[in-house]
């Protein structure tokens, strides 16, 4: 059985891929993996049991090279470690006192999109200027002298681009006899193309949350 859900809803996992050369059998991740069970790695589409590989740190070491091919290793990050949590600021305030005619402010770094801007404590409207390099503000009108141009700036907040993951396998055997998944999904969670998932049931999806099956992924529901 297979869900499909609004395809409007989706979410991201934290992927690395490698290529694979017949020889090499250890490979450096982004981010550090609290355990093997944290992660899940295909070669060439398919699943690897956890007792295949190792991890220290941030280096994935195979017992076997993984063949040659093209992008043919894949690991998902089902759960990443708290102390890769993005702490810079998230709101950012810088003031002008314009001269006359002054169109151009430069505030701190900036993303396009994220950014509101005031004169003499009026919020303008997008209209009203151009914020779209991540330095300059440039002013569709001039600014009087001693104009006070308030540029207020934000900064999405990230765990490393957190993987959402619902159905998380656990090893409870050290012989991986037994895994286990919940049984309702609370998260928006895409199944991305040329993708296998796996759940055994029964699931209930949460109120105004989907799986999003991307076309060519697959999941089965046991």
């Amino acid at each position: 059985m297979a869900y499909i859900g609004n395809p409007l809803q989706t979410a991201t996992f934290l992927t690395d891929t490698f290529s694979g050369n017949n020889s090499t059998t250890a490979f450096t991740l982004q981010v550090a993996p609290a355990n093997t069970a944290s992660i899940i790695v295909a070669v060439s589409g398919v699943l690897q049991d956890p007792s295949t590989y190792g991890l220290s740190g941030t280096t994935l070491t195979f017992s076997e090279a993984p063949p040659t091919g093209t992008d043919n290793i894949s690991v998902r990050y089902l759960g990443i470690p708290a102390n890769v949590i993005d702490d810079t600021a998230y709101r950012t305030v810088t003031e002008f006192t314009a001269i006359a005619g002054q169109t151009t402010f430069t505030p701190a770094s900036y993303t396009a999109g994220y950014l509101n801007v005031y004169r003499n404590g009026v919020k303008l409207g997008e209209a009203d200027f151009t914020a779209t390099n991540g330095v300059n503000v440039v002013l569709a009108t001039a600014a009087d002298v001693g104009d006070l141009i308030t540029c207020e700036g934000f900064r999405i907040g990230s765990v490393a681009q957190a993987p959402v993951q619902e159905a998380q396998w656990v090893d409870t055997q050290s012989t991986h006899v037994i895994q286990y998944n919940g049984q309702t999904v609370t998260q928006n969670v895409t199944i991305a193309a040329n993708r296998n998932a796996m759940s055994a049931g029964p699931i209930e999806i949460d109120a105004n949350r989907a799986v999003t099956i991307e076309n060519g992924g697959v999941w089965i529901i046991l």
